[in-house]
């Protein structure tokens, strides 16, 4: 009887997982990704203009990237309604190849709201007296909803056409 609810349990479980979305089969890695972008530029050059193309739209840089000189991570919050926000981070790095830098461009954005709990608690003693204390109280958290990695390729072409203006116009 017990193997059998067990056996009942591990094919429901089963049944819930084929109807997830399994994102890693969606994966093409084709060559033409729209995180990345080939120019004429020293990876210095290429992630100091990033930086300048971040900072002159609002986003604040993290201090530095362990282990990496070559990138940066830039964030910006949004204000999406009552109670809910949104960050979206944008994750930049520079390599060196043959004909000068390829910069490799990821953001994730954040959803995040508040979240509220009432807890509410009685002390008494019914047999003992008709006296009883109630306490309640509310908390709020901020708790994360949603988050994933932005694929729109719209918003990559921006970053990278305002990258290759500001190489542009930058002196050697």
């Amino acid at each position: 009887m017990v193997a059998r609810a067990v056996g009942i349990a591990c094919l429901l479980s089963l049944g819930a997982c084929a109807t997830e979305t399994l994102h890693h089969r969606a994966e093409t890695f084709a060559a033409d990704s729209p995180f990345q972008r080939n120019f004429n530029a020293s990876p210095v050059r290429a992630c100091d203009a990033a930086r300048m193309v971040l900072l002159g739209q609002g986003y604040v840089l993290a201090a530095n990237v362990p282990d990496n000189p070559q990138a940066l991570v830039g964030s910006k919050e949004f204000k999406d309604r009552d109670e809910r926000f949104s960050v979206l981070q944008v994750h930049v790095t520079c390599r060196a190849v043959q004909s000068g830098a390829t910069v490799f461009a990821s953001a994730l954005e954040t959803r995040y709201g508040v979240l509220k709990r009432e807890d509410t608690s009685t002390v008494g003693a019914p047999l003992l007296s008709p006296i009883r204390i109630t306490s309640s109280s509310a908390n709020e958290t901020q708790a994360k909803i949603a988050g994933e990695t932005v694929q729109d390729r719209a918003f990559y072409e921006r970053f990278f056409a305002a990258l290759a203006l500001v190489l542009r116009n930058k002196e050697p």
